[in-house]
């Protein structure tokens, strides 16, 4: 495969070899503002493609034309070509994960190829970087992502807190904007016994409305959000309420949108020139080259925390400036990035840092501590693919967190528990409110709790496969020496999950079938025994080696 080069058009050759990983180092000539790279990819026996991208299932399609923006703050640069048996055919990707970068991958129907066309916004900090032409044929494409990541260095697992891994309770989706102490200092003791041992305290606490998103609200949500102040009227003392919520076992952490400047704000009107031109939902996406107001916005959350003792923050919508080949602010993105996690950890060095699915990528694995899977109320299969999204692109070991479970009051139990299953993928969370739990939910969430927490070593640090469908997740196998587990959603997939090699495995049913394994120990959706060898939806089943 040729391979073409060009740096603001004077164009270079490479040549990638069929059959085997290429990996070219690139420098990017002195004063160059824009580098391309262009190949074709021949669509022999291609029948599918995956990049990282927000979406209910995993792959896209043979589309005519697909292209995708990815910078430090959105994405990342890898895409795959692969067949229906999901067998590599082209893996093509960058070592360079901050600048600005376009994808476009076209349908050349004369050539029979998908041309492919890499656009990178080169900036005076970009140093050398390695562009990875994976051109094997008998490797899984799940294989490709992981020669991929290293091309470039990746964190150690072991750096982040403890408390990464606990499960957490975020207030969103159980009370929106409506958030108040006296209702979290009712709400956070029975979910603390629950097992839920994180808070976050998501959008609400620094205004003084107490509002539900609805078509009505929605217009003018964040008019009020930006200055980054405790509504006294909702939290009359927020730092002994803080104490309060630890004293219980509990880590305590507020939402924060640096990007998201409300136009009744006092920040906005301070700095009006710091903004871009579009306004919706109330708020102006804040301009991140104005780096001296970046850096005071920066200062303030970072006391925020530190003055009322928090243990660490969410730091939502980092993307929603996206990436831009043509206007680059990857770079001014990452300067914000740093400088509030890096204050962070500088006054907490456990501080808890969560980013969300659109920007976990392996880069950010250095300045975040979890990352969680996109909104997902009511719908456990979204959720178990989104996490199933993020382990993709990050590999194993790292904190993966499921959005928080979220489901009517009067949701049937097998359901309530897939809710508890499909976050198994990751570090289950939940945003229910706790007054609208019927003692079966309470029963069936602290089954799957506990669940989770004897197979925290398993899950959280074994090493992850996935199966995939023609458009969803289908199994979730995650291995170690002594044991397997799977989240299955495709029941007619179960014989090929069991482990020809004699370990112990367990079998959590996310699909409509009742699965018939002959002698397996079963238990249903609140761990209750089920008859021997059939794992009905909802429920597991432990399987001797």
């Amino acid at each position: 495969m040729d391979v073409k080069l060009f740096f603001d058009g004077r164009e270079e050759m490479l040549s990638a070899q069929s059959g085997k990983i290429n990996n070219f180092e690139i420098t990017i000539p002195t004063g160059t503002a824009r580098a391309e790279f262009r190949m074709q990819v021949p669509l022999k026996d291609v029948h599918t493609l995956w990049y990282n991208r927000l979406q209910p299932g995993p792959f896209e399609r043979m589309a005519w034309n697909t292209s995708f923006d990815c910078g430090i703050h959105l994405n990342f640069p890898y895409i795959a070509f692969f067949n229906r048996s999901g067998i590599l055919r082209a893996g093509i990707g960058l070592s360079n994960l901050i600048d600005d970068c376009r994808f476009n991958a076209q349908i050349n129907q004369e050539m029979c190829t998908y041309d492919v066309t890499i656009t990178l916004a080169a900036a005076p900090e970009t140093e050398p970087f390695t562009l990875f032409v994976d051109l094997r044929s008998d490797v899984d494409w799940q294989e490709s992502i992981a020669s991929w990541r290293t091309t470039f260095p990746m964190p150690d697992p072991k750096k982040y807190p403890a408390a990464v891994w606990d499960p957490v309770y975020c207030t969103w989706y159980a009370v929106h904007g409506a958030v108040t102490q006296e209702w979290l200092e009712k709400a956070v003791p029975p979910m603390a016994e629950l097992g839920f041992k994180t808070l976050i305290v998501d959008d609400g606490w620094c205004y003084d409305d107490f509002k539900r998103v609805s078509p009505e609200t929605i217009t003018s949500w964040y008019e009020m959000i930006g200055d980054w102040k405790i509504s006294e009227k909702k939290f009359p003392s927020f730092k002994e309420h803080v104490k309060k919520i630890q004293a219980l076992g509990v880590k305590y952490m507020l939402w924060t949108a640096p990007h998201l400047w409300g136009n009744k704000s006092e920040l906005y009107k301070k700095h009006p020139e710091c903004v871009r031109e579009r306004f919706i939902e109330g708020y102006r996406q804040m301009d991140v080259s104005h780096r001296e107001v970046v850096d005071e916005l920066a200062d303030d959350l970072r006391r925020l925390a530190s003055e009322n003792g928090l243990d660490g923050l969410k730091i939502d919508f980092l993307d929603i400036v996206p990436p831009d080949v043509d206007a680059p602010n990857a770079r001014n993105t990452l300067h914000l990035i740093k400088k509030l996690t890096d204050g962070l950890k500088e006054d907490n060095p456990e501080a808890l840092i969560e980013f969300r699915q659109r920007y976990a990528s392996p880069q950010m694995l250095e300045y975040g501590t979890q990352f969680r899977a996109g909104d997902a109320p009511f719908d456990w299969q979204l959720n178990f693919g989104r996490v199933v999204e993020i382990r993709l692109g990050v590999g194993d070991g790292y904190p993966v967190h499921a959005d928080p479970a979220y489901w009517a009051p009067d949701e049937e139990p097998k359901n309530v528990s897939r809710h508890m299953i499909a976050m198994l993928a990751g570090v289950p969370m939940l945003s229910m409110d706790p007054e609208t739990l019927s003692e079966r939910d309470r029963t069936i969430i602290a089954f799957w709790i506990d669940f989770y927490n004897s197979n925290r070593k398993l899950l959280n640090h074994g090493k992850w496969h996935f199966l995939f469908g023609l458009n969803d997740v289908d199994a979730a196998i995650v291995d170690n020496d002594e044991e397997r587990l799977v989240i299955l959603s495709d029941g007619s997939r179960v014989n090929e999950v069991l482990p020809a090699d004699g370990r112990k495995v367990t079998v959590l049913n996310l699909s409509d079938y009742t699965l018939k394994i002959g002698g397996a120990e079963t238990f249903g959706p609140d761990g209750s025994s089920a008859a021997a060898g059939e794992i009905i939806p909802g429920g597991g089943g432990v399987i001797a080696g």
